[in-house]
């Protein structure tokens, strides 16, 4: 028997911290929110490189989901983090053009306007779930979402069968959390999942994750050029993104690279194995972080991260690298993965926001275009 949680009503006048540093509010608040969400994230990486973590994972991660976004996000055991269910939560977001959104979850924590799956005894004829971060979970409208496109695209190519696309994506997820959601998503049944990797800092999070399961710490970013940052955040503002902790990072620890991809594959495997014995298809795809993302459009704003690091462009490469070598080695294993690198580099539409760097509307729609024909043909 399911229990439903209650559902909390909020007025578009009730605003959460997620609906105070996405707005025009003040660029200070912007500012000590990222510094203060840096500082959390590092918490556990605090000591010499050779201890044991201090902060044990389930304590710094709670901490970090309440500091991010409080009372959306709440500590799971299995996957670390999951939003919280049945959110009704005005998000205030000036760039949207309708200056926002409702943000909505159903029952079990999934980006939805309904408040629930089909019932487990009318299954769908196919049913998909998609899993990553925020770049794909709650950064637009659900009804604007890479789900409700594939949802819309899937019955019109298929009238006679019903269709149902879960997004289970959140934020702050990365491959440990990945397994994490598939293995509690496998519980829905579905025939497909799709697992959206973000070049942005997944590779740099698995690592942590895998250092900290051999013993080790996790590496911090660089103090220096990460002051930096800090101290230009009013100029940079959105383009401040794990893309560079995770560049700086990886160019401080040359190692860093070759064990971020061992690492990530590690995880896709794992994740491949668990899904063929539920007899589930995944299809992987590969988001690029914004300034590798979409180079040629964005090309001033490059110029200007890189003079507030004091670092030449090979430094953002770093991704691209960690990216090709994981996508190679997840191929030759059998995955099926999809890159959205040229897609997005041939876009003259912008496919973020500017406020903080997450898919936008048209972000959201070229990812759809990128894995549908890819998961039509693996849908059964």
């Amino acid at each position: 028997m399911r229990v439903r949680q209650a559902r909390t009503m909020r007025s578009p006048m009730q605003t959460t911290a997620m609906d105070r540093t996405c707005g025009q509010s003040s660029g200070r608040r912007r500012r000590m929110a990222w510094i203060a969400s840096l500082l959390l994230v590092s918490l556990p990486s605090f000591g010499r490189q050779d201890e044991a973590p201090a902060l044990e994972l389930e304590d710094a991660v709670r901490l970090y989901a309440e500091l991010r976004l409080p009372g959306d996000q709440l500590f799971d055991a299995v996957q670390h983090l999951r939003q919280r269910a049945s959110l009704r939560t005005w998000r205030r977001f000036d760039e949207h053009p309708q200056g926002g959104w409702l943000v909505r979850t159903n029952s079990l924590g999934m980006w939805s306007d309904s408040a629930e799956p089909l019932a487990p005894d009318n299954e769908p004829d196919w049913r998909i779930l998609i899993l990553g971060d925020e770049q794909v979970g709650g950064s637009v409208p659900n009804d604007e979402s890479v789900a409700a496109h594939l949802q819309a695209a899937l019955e019109a190519a298929q009238p006679t069968k019903t269709v149902e696309v879960l997004c289970a994506a959140v934020p702050g997820h990365g491959f440990d959390a990945y397994a994490g959601a598939l293995r509690n998503g496998l519980a829905l049944k579905p025939d497909l999942v799709l697992v959206c990797v973000h070049g942005g800092n997944d590779f740099a999070g698995v690592l942590d994750f895998d250092r900290r399961a051999r013993g080790l710490l996790p590496r911090s970013t660089p103090a220096e050029p990460l002051g930096k940052l800090v101290r230009r955040f009013g100029e940079l503002g959105g383009l401040l993104t794990g893309e560079l902790l995770q560049a700086l990072r990886f160019a401080e620890h040359a190692d860093d690279e070759p064990e971020a991809a061992r690492a990530a594959i590690e995880v896709t495997e794992r994740m491949e194995t668990e899904a063929r014995g539920a007899s589930v298809q995944l299809v992987w795809v590969y988001l690029p972080p914004l300034l590798r993302g979409e180079p040629e459009r964005l090309i001033v704003e490059t110029k200007a991260v890189l003079a507030a690091i004091e670092q030449g462009p090979e430094v953002l490469a770093a991704s691209d690298r960690v990216a090709d070598e994981w996508l190679e080695r997840a191929r030759r294993a059998g995955a099926e993965c999809v890159d959205a690198r040229p897609t997005f580099r041939r876009s003259e539409t912008p496919l973020r926001w500017r406020i903080d760097s997450r898919l936008n509307t048209a972000g959201h729609r070229a990812l759809f275009e990128v894995v549908l024909s890819t998961i039509e043909e693996q849908l059964p």
